[in-house]
C-alpha cells in the first residue's frame, strides 16, 4: 500500500515536470510564431502529452469523465461531429488523413495542453504563478521587439536564418516573410489582454510594459500593412475598458455579438453582394478582395444552405475575378476569410446551430471566469474581442495552428490573478 507522502511526492514531481515543459515550450511558441505559427500546432500537441502523462492516472477516468460532461467540450465534440460527416460529400480530395480527423484529433492534444498551462499556474501545493506571470510580461516584449527590427530592416534576420537559395524569387520569398511575420503578430496580438492585465496587477511599472507591448505591436502591424491587428488591438482594449465596470455585461454583449455573426453570416454576404464597384475600389485591395469574396460565398450558401457543401469545400471553389489591371484572380482563396461564412458554406445551417451553442457555450465560461474579479474579467473580454475579429475577417476555421494558438491563449488566461477569492475557477 502505498504511503499518502509519497503520493503527494509523486505529485510534485510530476507537477514539476509539467511545469518546466510548459515554460519551455511558450519560448518556442513565440519563436514559431515569427517563423509563420505552422509550429505552434506541434508545440501546444507536445505540452497537452506532458500534461497527459504526468497525470496521476488513478484520477484520470474520474477527470476524463468531468471533461466530456463540461457543456463546451460537449457541445464542440458534436460541431465537430457533423463537421467530419460533411466531409463524406465534400468536394475536396484529401490525399491522405482527413484533415477532419487530423484536426479533430489535434483538438484533444489542445485542450490537454490549455488544462496543462492551468495546471502548471495553478497546482495544488505550490504556487510557481511568477515565473509564469514573468514570461508573459517579458517574452511577449522580447518578440515583439525582435519582430519590430525584423521588419524595419527589411526581414534582414528572416534572411539571415533562412537565407535565399540561388535562384531564388527574392519577391516571392519577401512576400512569404510578410505573411509569416503577419502570423507573428496575430499571436502577440491575442497574447497582448493577457499580458496587458499581468503586467498591470503584478509590477510596479506594469503600465510602462503595457504601453511598451501596445506600442512594439502596432508598430509592427503599421509595417507590415495587417489591419486586422491594428483592429482586434482597438477592439480588445475597448472590451478591457468596458469590462472594468461592467465585466459580465461585457462579457455576455461579446458573446452575443459572436453568435449573432455566426448565426446571421449570411447576411454579411448579402451586404457585400449590394457594395458599389466605385465603394469596393475607395478600399485597400485586401477588402476590396473580402467583399467580392464573401458575395460569392453567399451566393454558394445557396446552393446548399441546410447540410453546406462539405468540409474544406471552399478550397475547391474556382471562380475568378478581375480588379485593378490583375485578371483572374481566385474569389475565394483557400477560405472565405470569415468564420462565419466558412461554418455556413461548408457545414451549412446545421453547422451554424452547433456553432453557435459552443460560443454560446464559452461565453458563459467566460463569464465564470469573470467570477474572480476584475482582473480576470479584463483580461476574458480582451482576448473574447480579439478573437472576434481575427476569426471574422482573417483566418480560416479549420487552421490547426490557429486552434492552438487559441487553445494556449485560453490557457495563459489562468495567470491572471484572482482578486476574488473561492470564484472565478474554469473548467
Amino acid at each position: 500500500m502505498q504511503h499518502p507522502g509519497q503520493r503527494i511526492e509523486h505529485a510534485d514531481i510530476a507537477d514539476s515536470i509539467n511545469r518546466r515543459c510548459v515554460y519551455a515550450i511558450l519560448i518556442f511558441v513565440f519563436i514559431a510564431g515569427h517563423a509563420g505559427g505552422l509550429g505552434i500546432a506541434p508545440l501546444a500537441a507536445m505540452i497537452g502529452c506532458v500534461g497527459m502523462f504526468s497525470l496521476d492516472y488513478r484520477l484520470a477516468k474520474g477527470r476524463l469523465t468531468r471533461i466530456i460532461k463540461t457543456p463546451w467540450v460537449a457541445a464542440l465534440a458534436v460541431f465537430m461531429a457533423w463537421a467530419w460527416l460533411t466531409a463524406l460529400w465534400s468536394p475536396h480530395d484529401s490525399k491522405g488523413v482527413p484533415n477532419a480527423f487530423k484536426l479533430t484529433l489535434g483538438l484533444i492534444f489542445f485542450e490537454a495542453g490549455r488544462r496543462a498551462i492551468k495546471r502548471a499556474a495553478t497546482p495544488a501545493r505550490v504556487a510557481p504563478q511568477a515565473p509564469l506571470q514573468s514570461l508573459m510580461i517579458y517574452l511577449p516584449l522580447v518578440a515583439a521587439l525582435i519582430l519590430c527590427l525584423d521588419l524595419l530592416s527589411g526581414f534582414n534576420l528572416t534572411f539571415a536564418v533562412d537565407p535565399p537559395s540561388a535562384g531564388e524569387d527574392l519577391e516571392r520569398k519577401r512576400g512569404d516573410a510578410v505573411m509569416n511575420t503577419a502570423n507573428g503578430i496575430v499571436l502577440l496580438t491575442l497574447m497582448a489582454p493577457t499580458s496587458f492585465i499581468i503586467m498591470l496587477w503584478t509590477r510596479y511599472r506594469g503600465p510602462i510594459f503595457a504601453v511598451l507591448l501596445l506600442a512594439l505591436i502596432t508598430a509592427c502591424a503599421v509595417i507590415n500593412g495587417l489591419n486586422v491587428a491594428l483592429i482586434a488591438l482597438m477592439f480588445s482594449i475597448l472590451a478591457m475598458m468596458l469590462a472594468a465596470f461592467y465585466p459580465k455585461l461585457t462579457l455576455r454583449v461579446i458573446t452575443a455579438l459572436a453568435v449573432s455573426l455566426i448565426s446571421f453570416a449570411p447576411l454579411i454576404a448579402a451586404a457585400a453582394a449590394v457594395t458599389s464597384p466605385s465603394f469596393r475600389a475607395a478600399l485597400p485591395f485586401s477588402w476590396e478582395h473580402r467583399l467580392v469574396t464573401w458575395s460569392h460565398i453567399g451566393e454558394r450558401i445557396g446552393e446548399h444552405p441546410f447540410i453546406g457543401h462539405g468540409f474544406d469545400a471552399s478550397r475547391t471553389f474556382d471562380a475568378t475575378f478581375d480588379a485593378r489591371g490583375f485578371t483572374d484572380l481566385s474569389v475565394v482563396s483557400l477560405h472565405p476569410h470569415n468564420a462565419g461564412l466558412q461554418i455556413w458554406v461548408e457545414t451549412g445551417l446545421i453547422g451554424a446551430i452547433l456553432a453557435s451553442i459552443v460560443v454560446y457555450q464559452l461565453g458563459k465560461e467566460a463569464v465564470n471566469f469573470s467570477n474572480g474579479g476584475r482582473a480576470r474579467a479584463m483580461a476574458a473580454a480582451g482576448l473574447s474581442a480579439s478573437v472576434l475579429v481575427v476569426l471574422c475577417v482573417s483566418y480560416g476555421v479549420w487552421q490547426h495552428w490557429l486552434w492552438a494558438m487559441l487553445f494556449m491563449c485560453a490557457g495563459a488566461l489562468m495567470l491572471v490573478p484572482r482578486t476574488r477569492r473561492g470564484a472565478g475557477s474554469a473548467t
